[in-house]
């Protein structure tokens, strides 16, 4: 017979959301989506193409897989005290995030536009942004780490800084595909 293992990690729900840092992540998350949408705006005027306004509601759309994402993944945003945008299945998601998605998930595309656009954006230069990047959204990751607003939980052994070594592929990895698919 089979028998259910419950010896896995289970996120820390009584974690609580340092208000501080809350409220710096918050206001710096909005203040990039807010930019970055004046920018897509601009660069779709400019282009007479809606795409780059595209990539910023495709980025915000993405954020339907944080749960999906936090869970595989064992990391949690501190339920207690959280400023919760929505939950699903019991995963609360707070609105810092919500406002992270677009320019987190969007930005590389818009502001690679232009080349896109001309078609100048080679192979070497797609490489050289999804290597920045990589570095771009291990360090970005780092602080609020540390300062519990987003909490990894269970056995991470391999870590850059604070961020698991598991966090790095898949972050780098959809912040630049839909690059490289271009």
């Amino acid at each position: 017979m089979d028998v259910i293992n419950y010896n896995h990690a289970l996120p820390p729900l009584d974690a609580v959301m340092p208000y501080t840092p809350q409220l710096i992540v918050s206001i710096l998350f909005e203040g990039a989506a807010v930019a970055f949408l004046i920018y897509a705006v601009y660069l779709a005027t400019k282009w007479k193409s809606w795409m780059p306004v595209l990539y910023w509601l495709g980025g915000l759309s993405a954020v339907v897989v944080e749960p999906i994402a936090d869970a595989v993944l064992h990391a949690v945003h501190a339920p207690v005290g959280q400023w919760n945008a929505f939950t699903s299945h019991g995963h609360p998601i707070p609105w810092h995030i919500l406002w992270a998605y677009p320019w987190y998930y969007g930005a590389t595309q818009i502001l690679a536009w232009p080349l896109i656009a001309r078609r100048t954006l080679d192979r070497k230069l797609a490489w050289k942004i999804f290597w920045i990047g990589a570095v771009w959204v291990t360090l970005l990751e780092q602080i609020p780490i540390l300062y519990g607003v987003w909490i990894y939980y269970g056995a991470h052994p391999f870590k850059i800084g604070y961020m698991p070594i598991t966090m790095v592929v898949p972050n780098m990895a959809s912040v630049v595909m839909t690059l490289l698919a271009l």
